[in-house]
C-alpha cells in the first residue's frame, strides 16, 4: 500500500521546508518526506523507517543532490541519506556514543557535501562530523557551559571553507575549528559582547553571509554581526528589538530576510557601508488591509496567529516559501528586486491543513469526500479524484472542538459531534440552515 495524496506538514521538525527546483517543494509529513509539485500539484513521496519514532530534523545540501532525514529511535538517533535524483537510500549514519535519541539539527557542508554535521538532543548534547560517503564519524565534541544551561538548536558550516562549525541555542554560542587530526576545538564559547551586556543569550538563529561573516538573531529581536572568524562584531541598528523572537534567517542576492512572531518577516538590504551594513526595507505582510483581497486577508488573519518556522527561496528570487507552527506552508510571491517597493502575494502551498491533532475522520460511501475535525475547532470535507487530484472543498471554524465527524452516503450531509450537542449539516447547500440537537446527560 503506497499513499496517493498526503494533507498535512509535521511543523516541528527543524528546517522542514526546501525547494528541490523551482517546481518541487521538500516539506514532512507524518512519517513521510513530501516532494511537492507545484505545477501539476502531485505529490512523490520518502517513507520513514519503520521501528523509528519519527522525523526530528532535515537538512538539504547546496547542490541539491542530497537530503538528510533525522529520525528519532530509542537506542540512538538516526540519519538516513538520500539521493534526490533516484530518491534512494544513498547512506545510514547513527551513533551510538552519545545517549541522546535524536538529531535536532543538521547540516551539509557547503564546500564538501560529503561532511555532514549533526547536533544531539539532551542529555549530553553534542555535535557529531560525518564523512557520509564512508560512513563515517570522524569525530564529535560534547557541549559544556560554566551553568550547566546548554539548549543548542542549530548548527551549521562556515560557507566559505571547510574548517569552522557553529552551534547556537540558549545560552550556547560555540565557534569550532576543525583541526588536522579531525578534532573539534572551541575557539569561541561565548560571544563577548562587552559593553553591550544587555542582550539576550538566547540565540534563537543564525546565518552564514556569503563573504564568510554570519548573523546571530535573539529572542529579544537582535542581529548581531560576527566575523569570520567567530568574533562578535556589532548589532545591526535595524534590528527589530521589541521583543521580536526571530525564528529564522534566510539570505539572499541583496540581503537576508528573518521570520518570527505573528507571521512576521523583515528584509534587509546591504549598503556597503562599514558602520551600518545592512538596513531594513520591508516589513512583511503589508498592514494595508484595505487593498488586500478577502482570500488575503483569510491569510494574513493566519499567520498573524503563527510563528514562522522556517524559509526557503526559489532560485530567481521571485517565490518564497515559509512554514509555521500552526503547521501551515505558505506561497509568496515576492518582488526583492525593488528596493524601494517589496511586495507580497501570500496563498498556501497546497490547502489549509488542519493546524492541531485530528480527532474524528468519516468517508463518504458514494462520492469521493472525506470528512475531518481537528482539536484546530474546524471541520474540513475533501475531495478525491484521478483527474483532479485532492482538494479542500469545506473549511469551517467553530467555537468548540468537534471530536467525531460522519457523512451520509449520500454526500449532503454531514453529522458533527460537540461535547454537548449534534450538528447536522447541509453540504454544498447554503440554502439549507444546519439542524442542532442538544445531548442531556
Amino acid at each position: 500500500m503506497v499513499p496517493k495524496f498526503i494533507a498535512g506538514l509535521k511543523g516541528d521538525v527543524t528546517d522542514n521546508v526546501f525547494f528541490l527546483n523551482d517546481n518541487e517543494v521538500i516539506y514532512p509529513a507524518g512519517h513521510n518526506v513530501v516532494i511537492y509539485n507545484i505545477e501539476d500539484k502531485t505529490q512523490r513521496y520518502i517513507q520513514g523507517i519503520e521501528g523509528t519514532e519519527g522525523i526530528t530534523a532535515l537538512a538539504l545540501s547546496k547542490s541539491k543532490k542530497y537530503l538528510a532525514v533525522a529520525e528519532k529511535h530509542e537506542k540512538s538517533p538516526i540519519c538516513v541519506i538520500y539521493n534526490m535524483h533516484t530518491l534512494k537510500r544513498y547512506k545510514i549514519i547513527a551513533s551510538t556514543e552519545t545517549k541522546a535519541k535524536e538529531f535536532i539539527s543538521m547540516a551539509f557542508c557547503p564546500k564538501n557535501e560529503k561532511l555532514l554535521a549533526t547536533l544531539t538532543n539532551e542529555p549530553q548534547q553534542a555535535v557529531f562530523l560525518w564523512q557520509i560517503d564512508r560512513q563515517k564519524h570522524i569525530t564529535h565534541q560534547f557541549l559544556q557551559h560554566p551553568t550547566g544551561n546548554v539548549i543548542g538548536t542549530q548548527v551549521s558550516f562556515k560557507n566559505t571553507d571547510v574548517d569552522s562549525i557553529l552551534v547556537t541555542g540558549n545560552n550556547t554560542y560555540k565557534y569550532f575549528e576543525i583541526r588536522d587530526n579531525s578534532s573539534l576545538r572551541a575557539t569561541y564559547s561565548q560571544l563577548s559582547k562587552k559593553e553591550n551586556n544587555h542582550l539576550s543569550s538566547n540565540y534563537t538563529a543564525h546565518c552564514w553571509l556569503p563573504e564568510g561573516k554570519f548573523l546571530v538573531g535573539t529572542d529579544q529581536g537582535q542581529i548581531m554581526l560576527c566575523l569570520a572568524n567567530g568574533e562578535f562584531k556589532g548589532v545591526l541598528a535595524d534590528s527589530p528589538g521589541e521583543g521580536f523572537y526571530i525564528e529564522t534567517i534566510r539570505t539572499y542576492s541583496k540581503g537576508f530576510i528573518i521570520g518570527g512572531d505573528q507571521g512576521k518577516m523583515m528584509v534587509f538590504m546591504s549598503t556597503g557601508e562599514v558602520n551600518n551594513p545592512y538596513t531594513r526595507i520591508a516589513s512583511l505582510p503589508n498592514p494595508q488591509a484595505d487593498k488586500m483581497s478577502l482570500e488575503q486577508k483569510k491569510i494574513i488573519h493566519e499567520l498573524y496567529r503563527s510563528k514562522i518556522k522556517s524559509m526557503d527561496l526559489s532560485s530567481g528570487e521571485d517565490t518564497l516559501i515559509l512554514t509555521t507552527d500552526r503547521n501551515q506552508i505558505f506561497k509568496m510571491a515576492i518582488s526583492l528586486l525593488d528596493n524601494k517597493n517589496v511586495e507580497a502575494v501570500y496563498d498556501y502551498l497546497v490547502h489549509p491543513f488542519h493546524s492541531r491533532g485530528i480527532l474524528g475522520m468519516d468517508v463518504c460511501i458514494k462520492k469521493n469526500l472525506i470528512a475531518t475535525c481537528s482539536m484546530d475547532k474546524t471541520v474540513k470535507v475533501w475531495s478525491y479524484s484521478a483527474s483532479n487530484g485532492f482538494n479542500l472543498e469545506i473549511d469551517k471554524e467553530y467555537g468548540d472542538e468537534a471530536f467525531c465527524v460522519a457523512m451520509h452516503p449520500s454526500g449532503l450531509q454531514l453529522v458533527v459531534g460537540f461535547a454537548d450537542r449534534i450538528r447536522m449539516m447541509n453540504v454544498f447547500q447554503d440554502n439549507k440552515p444546519p439542524e442542532e440537537a442538544l445531548l442531556k446527560y
